[in-house]
């Protein structure tokens, strides 16, 4: 039985979701199509700024996002009690660079003169709206996904459908929830095949967050996650060719990313220590696991990360490999699933038969 959206975010808006929006009929059209053999993987960029720019005018962190061919993938938390402290001005230029109200004739938007702020602010009731909706998750995809699809059709010189359809959500119930799914969708690349290592993979958070670091430590940037001469060869040149093309400090433009200190959704302490080191390193084994069809195992010392998340570390991999199948509209520990099933008045939730026991509970999606 489908669940109602309505089901899955909380009244209030906030939380921790993990959204993905499928082109029509999932065609290829981010990646080079492979029929007409037409390559479309510059408008990968084009999303990725986009959700950049949307993380600087709505209240959402962006934990974790992938751009594919056919599909995108974005783990973010909506915060909309920090829209209270925003003054009604901060409001209403915030909503008019969404929705600028006029554009020059190169498409860039016209900024408002202070008389149009005054007549935009004397409307308590319009900057009301426009505070919920800058907090709202709907509001938010709307934003993204509309303009990616007309500047596409524009493009194609062709109207209609881009968008499978509405997109999809899932609510991250508790820390381990929200690893696990960073963790899959940030190796979304090397499931796929297109790639043998995380920090390879172009149009994802994983990399964005490697380059940054890479660039903080400087010569000193090869953490134990970077190790084999194959990955710093193309690391390397990575960098000369960001360097050649005059690209953004890569600490500058991985500064958009929420930092992970920030993801955690419990009432637990110990579910806020995983530093953006282990992280790494953890999607840098798991990612060779999954390439290497699971002949391996995560490192002793990331282990212990697993652990204060109450995940069992033998499951880990088969978790993120299967995480589609295995989560539905909420993911979560056995005992968060319940606590919201008695919420919203019902007595379970179901999931894919065969997950695995990742957390220490009987289950991690069952109640």
């Amino acid at each position: 039985m489908t669940m109602a959206r309505s089901s899955v975010v909380p009244a209030d808006g906030a939380g921790v979701f993990h959204c993905v929006s499928r082109c029509v009929r999932r065609a290829w059209l981010w990646g080079v199509d492979p029929s007409s053999g037409q390559d479309f993987s510059h408008r990968k960029q084009w999303v990725r700024d986009r959700l950049e720019e949307l993380a600087g005018i709505f209240s959402v962190e962006v934990f974790a996002y992938a751009v594919m061919s056919n599909h995108l993938h974005v783990v973010l938390r909506m915060r909309p009690e920090s829209t209270a402290a925003w003054s009604h001005r901060e409001v209403v230029e915030r909503w008019r660079r969404l929705f600028p109200w006029q554009r020059d004739i190169n498409g860039r938007a016209v900024p408002p003169t202070d008389q149009q702020l005054q007549t935009w602010l004397a409307d308590a009731k319009k900057v009301a709206q426009w505070r919920q909706r800058l907090g709202d998750l709907s509001w938010l995809m709307r934003c993204l996904k509309e303009p990616l699809a007309r500047r596409s059709n524009q493009e194609d010189q062709c109207t209609g459908r881009f968008w499978e359809g509405r997109f999809k959500c899932q609510n991250l119930c508790d820390m381990g929830a929200v690893l696990a799914c960073m963790a899959y969708v940030d190796l979304n690349p090397v499931r796929a095949g297109l790639v043998q290592a995380p920090e390879l993979s172009e149009f994802t958070s994983v990399r964005e967050r490697f380059d940054a670091e890479v660039a903080r430590r400087g010569s000193e940037g090869k953490t134990r996650a970077v190790q084999t001469e194959e990955v710093m060869a193309g690391q390397a040149a990575a960098s000369a060719s960001a360097a050649a093309e005059n690209r953004p400090d890569p600490i500058k433009a991985a500064a958009w990313l929420a930092p992970l200190e920030r993801i955690a959704v419990t009432e637990h302490p110990s579910h806020c220590a995983v530093t953006l080191e282990q992280y790494l390193e953890l999607i840098e084994a798991t990612g060779r696991i999954l390439v290497a069809d699971k002949g391996g195992s995560i490192p002793r010392h990331l282990v212990s990360v697993l652990e204060r998340l109450e995940l069992n570390a033998g499951h880990w991999a088969d978790t993120v490999e299967g995480y589609r199948d295995l989560f539905q509209r909420l993911a979560g520990s056995k005992a968060r699933l319940v606590e919201r099933a008695k919420l919203m008045g019902r007595q379970w939730f179901c999931r894919g038969a065969d997950a695995p026991q990742v957390y220490r509970t009987e289950c991690g999606t069952a109640a």
